[in-house]
């Protein structure tokens, strides 16, 4: 059974079979949130819990703060591997915890999610729980995360992305066993994020709010989430980023990245995604970073298809007298405007921070300032894992190998992409 959506103009009658969203994380998004931590593990039975915090964050009082009795497990993002999630489950099972409390960046929270989902199917290690679902639960391990960075959204989804230890390749894991428990969204506790950290992070709120409307898994209720969010991401962006202590902006952008990143837990990601997971697992490129650059590239390689959104959101992002057309020149006409607005987006935010953010991979340099982090030479790697990530199955076109280097190599150079190209034909009903 199915049900169709009709409605005159930018999106023309769309049928979606009938579908199933398990969200059920609960989110409590405040200012001083915090505060309830306490009283949440005690609602989950808590007396002893493990907590696991990101190295940043430990440095600005975070662990004094929630008042952690014992010594936390302090980790980097370059330290996180799949060997971490093994270690975590050893340490949670000697010392006899009963919750777990993640607090950090995507980063932490993915680690955390995997050790609580090894915990509870003790037979597989992390390379057992690569793909989609199959975890069979014998033991519930509760998990409150908390942000403290802005963008990854990995509080509301059931995917965690872990580098693998032996091939330093990303883990893609999807089981709704990872969904936690509780998610406590306190813009505090974010304050200490730079200006170009958070841009970074609207980047990746908006790469994940765009790409999960455009994929072929796209329904109404992730549709809405998504676009909740990137209004969310327009109206507060400038603010959170040159002003950090405005913690009412904070607070919005940190619910804009919840629901993108809920939006995506069920529809998939697509190539600006899928590339950027990639290179922050095997450069020092961010993810944010990856879909700053990305994002406009990816979105011409898969325009064929997304014309009817992506000119719908013109419409409403750029304010476009041009709501109703539906002539398929001015879809595409509008669909390619908004990609533009979207760089200029990017531009525009980010145009007064220092040091400058790059618009291309070429001018990404080391901490030292000396050497590029990614090369020509690496882009077939790059690609080639790519290729394999179940996240480019809900993309809208099925890229090649070759497709995947030649959008790395136009957002390397920083040159448009053709989205005419012969080349970029391959759609759901051809074979990859």
């Amino acid at each position: 059974m199915a049900f169709a959506l009709s409605g005159a103009g930018r999106c023309p009658v769309k049928r979606f079979e009938d579908y199933s969203l398990h969200l059920p994380v609960k989110t409590i998004a405040g200012e001083g949130s915090i505060k309830q931590l306490p009283d949440l593990l005690a609602s989950l039975g808590s007396t002893h819990p493990l907590f696991i915090i990101s190295r940043k964050a430990s440095g600005t009082g975070i662990v004094e703060l929630l008042g952690v009795a014992q010594d936390p497990v302090i980790l980097s993002a370059k330290e996180i591997s799949s060997n971490t999630a093994s270690k975590l489950v050893e340490i949670y099972s000697t010392g006899h915890h009963d919750a777990i409390v993640a607090v950090g960046g995507g980063s932490v929270m993915d680690i955390a999610k995997t050790a609580k989902l090894m915990l509870s199917d003790s037979s597989r290690n992390p390379m057992q729980l690569e793909g989609l679902g199959g975890t069979t639960s014998t033991k519930h391990v509760p998990l409150i995360v908390i942000p403290t960075t802005l963008g990854s959204g990995s509080g509301g989804t059931k995917l965690a992305y872990v580098r693998n230890s032996i091939t330093g390749t990303p883990l893609r894991i999807d089981d709704t066993g990872l969904f936690a428990e509780i998610a406590l969204l306190d813009p505090k506790m974010s304050k200490s994020v730079s200006g170009t950290q958070t841009a970074y992070g609207v980047a990746a709120i908006l790469g994940r709010a765009i790409e999960s409307m455009t994929s072929i898994l796209s329904v109404p209720t992730t549709e809405a989430f998504a676009m909740q969010a990137l209004k969310l991401v327009v109206a507060n962006s400038f603010r959170v980023v040159h002003t950090p202590h405005d913690l009412e902006a904070r607070l919005h952008i940190a619910i804009a990245s919840q629901l993108a990143g809920s939006a995506i837990s069920h529809t998939g990601g697509s190539i600006a995604h899928t590339l950027s997971i990639v290179l922050s697992q095997t450069t020092d490129i961010s993810y944010g970073l990856g879909m700053r650059i990305l994002l406009p590239h990816a979105l011409r390689y898969n325009l064929a298809g997304t014309e009817p959104m992506l000119a719908r959101l013109n419409s409403l992002m750029v304010f476009s007298n041009n709501l109703f057309a539906d002539d398929p020149v001015e879809l595409e006409e509008d669909a390619l405007l908004f990609i533009h607005w979207v760089s200029e987006f990017f531009t525009g935010l980010t145009s007064s921070v220092s040091p400058a953010i790059p618009s291309r991979f070429y001018d990404v340099m080391d901490q030292k300032g000396q050497e590029r982090v990614l090369l020509p030479q690496q882009m077939e790697a790059v690609a080639t894992i790519a290729y394999d990530s179940l996240d480019l199955l809900t993309s809208r076109q099925q890229p090649t190998i070759q497709d995947l280097i030649r959008v790395l190599e136009a957002a390397y150079w920083g040159y448009p992409l053709d989205h005419n190209d012969g080349q970029f034909s391959h759609t759901h009903d051809q074979k990859r």
